[in-house]
């Protein structure tokens, strides 16, 4: 009924190839073939290896389907990135230099405590072969960690380089580590030791509710900033009530009855005078009772061990690492 205004269809029979170019190309003698195979080959080369350095100078942009001058908007950003790292570790390990747990130690002590340290970090670079592929992996976690770790220590009043210390021997920093007895996230929280703390945080009024807490409110440990600020308000309770920073650390990790079963030896053999963690120490050793005791008595030794590692090993090689990347970066520009 009605006439239908249909497109021609196009031929899909081939075009007839001219081929007399080729068959002159034949038609040369041996040494005229092999000369022209040469120069066509000389000149792929030279138009590979610009188009090569106009790719290395610039870079493509695919809506253009052309060439472009410059480093494109993506390298940019992460350029940008970088530099903003770098600048915070940088701080980092201007703010770490006289970070430690012992400040208040005498010569003698620090000399003893860094014995023990000494060994810590060796034993735990022969664990790890001293490989830095391996021994990176300990600390790979930090730089992701740190803007909130760093403001959140600012917020509590906690050292960072103590609270640094612990994660990385808890869970190297890392909050999806969970342990076969259920110890959750960056401080490997215990559910009904965190369930008091945020009690006792919400008194306080230094809780933080987030998204995610609110829809776990029964364990406030999933939630990592959560896990994050009870573990230093953990950290910070047991050193104001034991004394100093070091006795703090003990105790998170032996708990404060264990602390204190050594602690009330180590004040009886002080005589009165003011105690710190190598007399909870010689207290623990002396009733240590395989290598898990010995183990818990030497946590603090752990903790300024990774943080030291971290400060003279990791630091440094993330630090010149990522300038390098950034001259890198300037060079393309």
């Amino acid at each position: 009924m009605f006439k239908e205004n249909r497109p021609e269809i196009a031929s899909h029979e081939p075009e007839e190839r001219d081929d007399k170019p080729l068959q002159e190309f034949k038609g040369f003698d041996p040494d005229r073939r092999n000369f022209l195979k040469t120069t066509l080959a000389v000149g792929t080369l030279l138009a590979a290896g610009t188009l090569g350095e106009l790719y290395r100078r610039g870079y493509f942009d695919e809506e253009k389907q052309t060439l472009q001058p410059g480093v494109p908007e993506k390298k940019n950003e992460e350029a940008e990135k970088i530099k903003k790292l770098l600048s915070e570790l940088k701080k980092l390990e201007k703010d770490l230099q006289n970070e430690s747990m012992i400040q208040n130690y005498g010569k003698e002590d620090v000399k003893k405590f860094n014995i023990l340290v000494e060994k810590e970090i060796q034993r735990v670079r022969d664990l790890h072969h001293n490989k830095p592929v391996l021994l990176d992996k300990l600390f790979k976690n930090v730089p992701n960690l740190l803007p909130d770790i760093t403001r959140e220590c600012q917020d509590l009043g906690v050292p960072l380089g103590v609270a640094l210390g612990v994660a990385l021997e808890e869970s190297r920093a890392s909050h999806g580590t969970v342990t076969p007895a259920g110890d959750m996230g960056i401080f490997q929280l215990q559910l009904e030791t965190a369930k008091q703390w945020k009690e006792e945080m919400q008194k306080k009024g230094i809780f933080k509710e987030t998204m995610l807490s609110q829809l776990t409110p029964n364990d406030p440990r999933v939630d990592m900033l959560t896990n994050l600020r009870m573990g230093l308000y953990g950290l910070k309770k047991l050193s104001h009530r034991l004394g100093d920073w070091d006795l703090g650390v003990f105790a998170f990790h032996n708990g404060v009855k264990g602390t204190f079963k050594h602690f009330d030896g180590a004040q009886k053999s002080k005589q009165g005078k003011r105690i710190n963690y190598l007399d909870v120490f010689g207290q623990a050793s002396k009733t240590a009772q395989g290598d898990t005791d010995k183990k818990k008595a030497l946590y603090p030794v752990r903790v300024e061990a990774k943080l030291r590692l971290f400060k003279e090993y990791f630091l440094p090689r993330l630090i010149s690492k990522l300038e390098k990347d950034t001259n890198n970066y300037a060079k393309v520009k």
